[in-house]
């Protein structure tokens, strides 16, 4: 096997494995395999506990974050839709035969397409050059356009095995990424996200619209889990509510609004964003060439805290009902 060959197929291993452990956790028979993983391997549970992977991943990737491409890029952050649909058609002219018991966006199987694609590579005695066009082609097209946001999320929910899961899967990517070859800017369509609304113009925005225009990743350039709200209310000595995200926050401002903390609520909410913009471009700086993928995201956060200065600023004429423009 030619040292190119061996390339793709050690990063088809790694594929299919990231791919497995975030759609199905960590089980028995992936144990040997993250034994060889050293980062991995040191926050694996001594002795192993099936029953308690089995329940952390549940929570964390069925309850909290949400990893699906459509979640992430779509403007009403719903499943599905026109965003998979385009990723099951890029299955289906790749050859790739996706499990039907996923929707075709989830974070899962794009890694398990990218095994596909790695592993005909490495199998490849004369046509690698067109594995690698379609490598290039799902990277810039679709996994690299909302991985590092979903990285993001994931390492604000205190969980070191799924932080680092998640670090070393960007990490693989980036550096397949590089190794294709031509500058993302060359070699990829521009990427946007979706103009975000300007909620501030209209007169009958509330409280639950800008809870669902925070909850809208592709328009506030964050992604706020149920424990995030939770961990927001506590901060500010109020209740957390229960429900899902959009309920939990509109009821979260309310109070806040109720018992006038909300101008403590935007502020931390700004420091929030503050952070993520600085982890954002620490990553830009650290891989020049993502950053034509990282600025929509950089500009959106950015948008958002000016949303959130407007409403510090017309705090005075806020209700709990509605908030308008002063």
């Amino acid at each position: 096997m030619t040292s190119r060959a061996a390339l793709a197929a050690a990063r088809s291993h790694l594929y299919v494995l990231f791919g497995r452990l975030f759609r199905h956790g960590v089980t028995p028979d992936l144990l040997s395999d993250l034994r060889e993983l050293p980062e991995l391997a040191a926050h694996l549970a001594d002795p192993f506990d099936a029953d308690a992977a089995a329940a952390a991943h549940y929570r964390l990737l069925h309850f909290e974050v949400f990893p699906h491409e459509s979640i992430f890029l779509h403007p009403d952050s719903l499943l599905g839709g026109e965003i998979a649909a385009a990723v099951h058609d890029f299955y289906q002219q790749a050859g790739f035969a996706p499990p039907a018991d996923a929707l075709p966006d989830h974070l899962g199987l794009e890694l398990a397409l990218l095994s596909f694609l790695t592993g005909a590579e490495a199998a490849a005695a004369n046509d690698a050059p067109v594995w690698q066009d379609w490598q290039r082609h799902f990277l810039d097209q679709h996994l690299l356009r909302w991985l590092p946001a979903l990285v993001q999320a994931m390492g604000r929910q205190g969980h070191p095995f799924y932080t680092t899961l998640a670090d070393l899967t960007l990490e693989l990517a980036l550096d397949h990424r590089a190794a294709l070859g031509n500058d993302l800017p060359a070699a990829a369509p521009v990427f946007c996200l979706p103009p975000p609304p300007d909620l501030l113009a209209d007169a009958k925005t509330g409280l639950a619209e800008i809870a669902d225009y925070l909850l809208t990743p592709a328009f506030s350039g964050i992604y706020l889990s149920r424990d995030e709200i939770r961990r927001l209310a506590q901060a500010q000595g109020l209740p957390s509510g229960f429900g899902h995200r959009r309920r939990m926050l509109a009821d979260l401002l309310t109070t806040a609004s109720v018992y006038d903390g909300l101008d403590r609520l935007l502020a931390a909410l700004q420091a929030d964003l503050a952070g993520r913009q600085q982890d954002l471009a620490a990553l830009a700086t650290a891989h020049p060439g993502l950053a034509p993928l990282l600025r929509p995201w950089q500009q959106q956060m950015a948008h958002t805290r000016q949303v959130l200065e407007r409403l510090l600023a017309a705090l005075p004429t806020l209700s709990p009902l509605a908030i308008a423009r002063p």
